[in-house]
């Protein structure tokens, strides 16, 4: 039923809403994103944190402060790149712009950025309360999550973890502010237990969020936790790029 449903949003938006590049500036018709700005993705250097994707991080263990510290909860991180133009651009149209198509299109460049997973993993999305989706009329992190999976042929647990209460928006707040914010937000299901869990998200800034969550499934008997997003937020100029494969 819920494929079905699916498929007849995906022709709607093929019908009435021709596919065009989301990169600014492009629009180029064919695809929501075209070969020639996913080969303008920038990726995470090789010199970042091994475990979260931090950039500023030792160059020989490859370890920021806070993952040498074991402070983070997650086991590893991987993005489909860089939240810069012209991902960004990518991840917008999705969140802001309702664009759901874009949703496979962040998936595939995930699934390029991942290793190989146990059979065993099911994919959990990080969950935005009810009254967000209601408003936003739309959640991102559920819809790139189901692509995912679909696309790796894993179990997609979309209710295993839930948000317990309406946190207040991230954006502009410090690490510790975000840390209080979603202190005690989530809460994990029977799901997750004795699985690896694949965590999805949109973006990843400071990992406050993904921390949290990666808790909360670990305290429910995940056996791991890796973070996989569509990109990666920096705060520092970026010099590296990375060439995808086609999707």
């Amino acid at each position: 039923m819920v494929s079905g449903i699916v498929s007849l949003t995906m022709a709607w938006f093929d019908l009435f809403m021709p596919p065009r590049c989301a990169a600014e500036g492009c629009r180029r018709n064919g695809a929501w994103f075209c070969d020639r700005c996913a080969e303008r993705i920038l990726r995470p250097r090789t010199t970042c944190c091994a475990r979260c994707l931090d950039e500023d991080a030792d160059p020989i263990s490859r370890r920021c402060a806070r993952c040498s510290g074991g402070s983070t909860a997650f086991d590893s991180a991987f993005a489909g790149g860089l939240h810069e133009p012209p991902l960004r651009d990518l991840v917008l149209a999705l969140k802001y712009r309702r664009i759901r198509p874009v949703a496979a299109e962040l998936a595939a460049l995930i699934s390029i950025a991942l290793p190989p997973v146990d059979h065993s993993t099911v994919v959990v999305p990080v969950p935005s309360h009810r009254r967000r989706v209601r408003a936003r009329g739309i959640d991102p992190a559920r819809l790139i999550a189901r692509r995912l999976a679909e696309r790796r042929g894993l179990r997609l647990e979309a209710k295993a973890l839930t948000r317990t209460r309406d946190t207040k928006p991230q954006v502009l707040r410090s690490l510790e502010a975000r840390q209080e914010n979603v202190l005690s937000a989530f809460r994990a299901d029977e799901a997750v237990r004795g699985r690896h869990v694949l965590l999805v998200d949109d973006v990843l800034t400071t990992g406050a969020t993904s921390n949290e969550c990666a808790a909360t499934l670990k305290e429910s008997g995940a056996l791991s936790v890796t973070v996989a997003v569509a990109a990666r937020a920096t705060t520092a100029p970026f010099r590296g790029r990375h060439h995808w494969p086609r999707l």
